[in-house]
């Protein structure tokens, strides 16, 4: 199948989502989060990736993220990744909750294609400070690509992660694959700075019990194809 025959098939196949004045999108791509370990290059922008998150969610924004938004190529097991980053996994949760949250994958994160996978891998998580399992994504689908249209206007806007471009990245991502977690990583682990052991960093959810603006977190998308109707009370953040 050539390049362009992969994308045509990835925008055939794209669910179309609304877009007007009223409705904000925020686009995230490439996180890359990670375990960790000197590889995990999100580690280091933490902090930052979580203020900005959480500035989106009080202002009532919908999250895309455009693929990769997991480092699925070094490492193997996406639950060491969430135990990792699980105060950003939190935050998330609360988007997906509120119907405003839309994923789609990436070549270092093509296992999420998998039917189900959400519900296998990423439907909870424990959390630390409530000391039990917590819902993160149940029913959740990751898409290859989306489509935003105005209804009024006839604009669309065809959204992807772009990997379909390149059959290395796309056909033979598997091969890809080994040749970064086998060849590449010990590279990089190599050439970095030795850091500390891992640490959970859920230092960036002190004080934000009384952080939530009165009216946005109630805010919620129009269904679509990646919302359930399922209505819910606004989870309180965990008490620190």
């Amino acid at each position: 199948m050539s390049d362009q025959s992969r994308i045509r098939h990835a925008f055939e196949n794209a669910p179309v989502f609304p877009m007007n004045a009223r409705m904000r999108y925020v686009l995230f791509s490439d996180c890359h989060r990670g375990d960790g370990s000197s590889n995990d290059n999100f580690l280091k922008n933490q902090n930052l990736y979580f203020t900005a998150l959480r500035h989106y969610y009080d202002r009532g924004y919908i999250y895309i993220e455009l693929g990769d938004g997991d480092e699925l190529w070094e490492n193997r097991k996406m639950s060491q990744i969430i135990e990792l980053h699980s105060n950003v996994f939190w935050l998330l949760s609360l988007f997906h909750q509120r119907n405003r949250l839309i994923m789609l994958y990436g070549n270092h994160d093509m296992e999420k294609k998998k039917p189900g996978y959400s519900d296998t891998v990423c439907s909870s998580y424990f959390c630390t400070q409530t000391q039990c399992m917590q819902p993160l994504f149940p029913g959740l689908t990751f898409y290859e690509g989306i489509i935003l249209e105005n209804p009024c206007s006839g604009l669309r806007l065809y959204l992807t992660h772009g990997h379909q471009a390149d059959a290395l990245n796309s056909t033979f991502w598997k091969l890809a694959r080994f040749l970064v977690r086998y060849l590449w990583r010990p590279l990089e682990h190599s050439a970095c700075w030795i850091l500390p052991a891992p640490q959970k960093i859920t230092s960036a959810k002190t004080g934000w019990n009384s952080a939530f603006p009165p009216t946005h977190p109630n805010i919620r998308c129009p269904l679509s194809p990646a919302t359930p109707t399922g209505q819910g009370s606004m989870p309180h953040p965990p008490t620190i």
